[in-house]
């Protein structure tokens, strides 16, 4: 080695120490940046978990479903308002609701108009708060295979302060016994599971018709309590199961019978007027309400017939009378036969009319409203000026 050995290698040294000490910075500095990322993850971690954590516990369960339920209560009871009032208008002093489908069946013919006081009221909802009131049925008349439920309701009786409705039930061979029965007490059960609804007090109903709705009337008043029926060894369902409601009952309380028949074989003897119709002749006798007079729910009967009716004729309703007779000797329910002198088949002009309607009201309102102010009603005569 000579002299300038060392001053060579010394200057070799601080051509190299730069790069050297640059690779050691960078290698450093990557496994700084390295250990930074290996302990960010949790770092990271740390931080979500608190993070989300409060946002749970702001809205814990119990708090949602509380919520949820404030928000659901409005809504039941706007659907409970559309429910309640289908089909119905806000008329003077009354609300008034058309064909109601009491058996589930879109057909006219078991549909039922009702009618409730509802007064001083402009708004229809307004009478959802409004008392309930007792319930009169109409059956209409037309042979079994006529007619149609009224299209208003009896004045009288709803002034009175009584709910009224009239019923539609199948008729001619689709109604032939036991079908109108069967819908006929189908209207009953459902205007019973809708009473709510409607502002009705059903735990007492009067119902009331003519000619073949004062027969149907008579079947509802004797059946009242009765599920079947055998006759000629043959059991008949009185009930069926007409738009179901079955949990409800059927049975009426006082039973008004304007010219109808009692007694079908009889019926089938008169020489002139109606004629029964049934699927099997000799079950006449199951279409006469005296085949179960007394083997049902005692009630009253009001029976109105006219002594010169040429369609239903009068001895049917004397009949019926001494049945009663027969069944409550001491006259422990009212029933009373009010003869129409000179009366036809329905008719009778409008004293007499008025008359009839207002003996009509006082028997319901006796027997359904339990009014004890209004005396019973004796068997009387009422003259008629008109025959029809």
């Amino acid at each position: 080695m000579n002299k300038h050995t060392p001053t060579i290698l010394l200057i070799n040294l601080l051509i190299i120490m730069p790069g050297l000490l640059i690779s050691c910075s960078d290698t450093a500095s990557d496994t700084k940046s390295q250990d930074q990322q290996n302990n960010s993850q949790p770092v990271l971690q740390t931080i979500k978990e608190p993070t989300s954590q409060p946002v749970k516990e702001t809205m814990p369960l119990p708090v949602k479903e509380t919520v949820k339920e404030v928000i659901k209560e409005p809504k039941v009871q706007n659907q409970n308002l559309k429910k309640i009032f289908d089909n119905c208008v806000l008329k003077d002093n009354h609300i008034e609701c058309i064909d109601l489908d009491y058996a589930n069946t879109n057909n006219i013919r078991q549909t039922l108009n009702l009618w409730i006081p509802c007064k001083n009221k402009k708004v229809l909802e307004d009478c959802m708060s409004d008392e309930s009131y007792e319930l009169i049925v109409h059956v209409h008349g037309g042979g079994f295979v006529a007619g149609q439920k009224r299209e208003s309701p009896n004045i009288s009786l709803l002034n009175t302060g009584f709910a009224y409705a009239s019923i539609n039930y199948r008729l001619g061979v689709a109604g032939l016994f036991p079908n109108f029965l069967h819908d006929q007490k189908a209207a009953i059960r459902w205007l019973r599971a809708n009473e709510k609804k409607y502002n009705l007090t059903t735990e007492n109903i009067g119902a009331y018709g003519n000619s073949a709705g004062g027969a149907s009337v008579g079947l509802l008043a004797a059946t009242s309590g009765l599920q079947n029926y055998t006759i000629n060894e043959r059991s008949i369902n009185l009930e069926g199961n007409v738009g179901g409601n079955l949990e409800y009952s059927s049975n009426i309380q006082a039973a008004a019978n304007f010219s109808g028949h009692s007694d079908a074989i009889k019926l089938t003897q008169q020489p002139t007027g109606a004629k029964p119709r049934v699927v099997v002749p000799n079950l006449l006798s199951a279409i006469s309400l005296i085949t179960y007079l007394g083997e049902g729910i005692p009630m009253p009967h009001l029976i109105i017939h006219g002594d010169k009716d040429q369609v239903v004729y009068y001895e049917q309703a004397l009949i019926y009378l001494n049945k009663l007779q027969e069944i409550y000797p001491n006259q422990t329910v009212e029933y009373n036969l009010i003869t129409i002198e000179n009366g036809g088949h329905g008719g009778w002009g409008s004293s007499v009319g008025q008359e009839t309607n207002n003996i009509l009201k006082n028997f319901f309102l006796r027997h359904i409203k339990k009014f004890t102010n209004i005396p019973e009603e004796k068997s009387r005569t009422l003259v008629s000026n008109t025959t029809n």
